[in-house]
């Protein structure tokens, strides 16, 4: 009986450590795996982070272009494409390349307050005729666009509210300021699609600089703002509706005196601009066909009638000379500013039109015009003015776009400089650059894959 107990027990024992050693063997229950998960409430593209309620895009561009007679995408008429010399010589390239690549992030959520936004698009860039210089070429990289948005603020690096809009052409018309600087700003919304904007922006990129020189042709003069103490004032009032957009906006812009004209008695003042503009949508002729119309007028601020066309730098002279020095040339500065006889504001107006139509859903071509109007400040019974200059460009723009996401264009430009007269101004003066006229042919093409 005493064995069969133990035989008992024995087996039961076994049992026991087989089973332990079994269940040994079995696999460990995994942890659950978090799937990235599609986001569908702010369109395509848009995938959660895994582990928040965060939903992300990403993307980007590549691009190539090239043209004749055109330095990245703007005329030959700004002196930061041709060197203070303001010449065009056989030291310039004529034939001009530029490479660039973006990537694009764009991450939302959803709060008590609406939408929260954080905007990035940055990248890198190859441009043989670099700001500053006339040969070889460079690779920079940089950030376009850095901001967010959030209850009705946006702050970072974005484009200024005073401006309305881009432009349909690769070629950047003179008549349209495209500027980006860092910015607070608020917009209140009225339903209907009315809004107002008040925005707080770095005015750098606005700046033209003060000027107490006489003008000479082909002499170069230092002459800067004293250091910004205030920043730019902007508000606007726009609507977005089914038929369009239309908006209007104002500019405050101090003009700081330097600390030799302060020291001379020039008190600071203030320069400012005006835009108006309107886009209509064009249905009934065809779907995304649009029109555009635009103006601006300044007085102390010429920079916000998009004289730059960069907002990569701050024209300073405006015009296009030959070898002999003879041709359209003129300083570009907010004002001139005289000791004891106070400031003299540049006052410069634009005006431009374009319209789009889309021959078929792959092919569309664009059609513009734009004129520029610069009247430099001054006192002539002081000092020589600078003469008056006058800007005309008219340019068509094809766009052939054979899968979706890749685009293909081709641009062509005309622009003419001409300044006006200059009685009372030094012999000179009148026989090189008054009363002259230049004509420019430009053609730009454009390749570029979105995804």
């Amino acid at each position: 009986m005493k064995m069969v107990k133990s035989l008992l027990l024995g087996g039961a024992a076994g049992l026991v450590a087989m089973s332990g050693a079994q269940a040994a063997d079995l696999p460990v229950k995994a942890k659950p795996v978090e799937y990235v998960k599609v986001c569908s409430v702010y369109g395509a593209g848009f995938y959660y982070i895994p582990g928040t309620d965060i939903c992300l895009r990403v993307g980007g561009y590549t691009f190539i272009e090239a043209g004749y007679n055109m330095r990245t995408g703007d005329p030959l008429i700004f002196n930061y494409n041709l060197g203070t010399d303001m010449i065009l010589s056989r030291e310039d390239n004529r034939t001009n390349w530029r490479a660039r690549g973006d990537v694009i992030l764009d991450a939302r959520m959803q709060t008590r307050q609406g939408t929260l936004r954080t905007y990035i698009q940055a990248g890198w860039d190859y441009n043989n005729n670099p700001l500053g210089g006339v040969a070889g070429g460079n690779i920079t990289a940089g950030i376009d666009r850095a901001f967010t948005q959030w209850a009705g603020f946006t702050f970072g690096q974005i484009g200024s509210f005073f401006e309305f809009g881009g432009w349909y052409s690769i070629a950047v018309p003179a008549s349209v300021a495209w500027n980006w600087n860092p910015a607070f700003a608020f917009t209140g919304t009225f339903g209907n699609g009315f809004s107002a904007t008040l925005s707080i922006e770095d005015g750098q990129s606005h700046r033209a600089g003060l000027t107490s020189a006489a003008f000479f042709p082909g002499v170069a003069f230092v002459n800067t703002n004293g250091g910004q103490e205030w920043p730019n004032i902007v508000g606007n009032l726009r609507v977005d509706q089914a038929w369009g957009s239309a908006q209007i906006s104002g500019l405050l812009q101090q003009l700081r005196m330097n600390t030799v004209l302060n020291l001379f008695g020039v008190a600071d003042t203030w320069g400012g601009a005006i835009l108006g503009a309107i886009e209509v949508k064009l249905p009934s002729v065809a779907p995304g066909d649009s029109f555009t119309l635009q103006g601006v007028w300044s007085d102390g601020a010429p920079e916000a009638t998009g004289l730059s066309s960069s907002p990569l730098g701050v024209a300073n002279q405006i015009g296009l000379r030959n070898l002999f020095g003879i041709g359209p040339d003129t300083y570009l500065y907010d004002a001139f500013a005289f000791p004891f006889f106070g400031v003299q504001k540049t006052r410069a107006w634009s005006a431009f039109a374009q319209i789009r139509h889309f021959w078929t859903p792959n092919v569309r071509t664009s059609f513009w015009a734009g004129y520029n109007n610069l009247q430099p400040g001054g006192n002539e019974a002081l000092l020589p003015l600078a003469p008056d200059l006058r800007i005309w460009q008219v340019g068509a723009s094809t766009w052939f776009t054979p899968v979706p996401t890749l685009d293909l264009s081709l641009d062509f430009m005309y622009t003419n400089l001409q300044t006006g007269a200059c009685a009372g101004h030094l012999l000179i003066i009148q026989i090189f650059t008054c009363n002259q006229s230049n004509d420019i042919f430009s053609v730009w093409t454009r390749w570029r894959r979105n995804f």
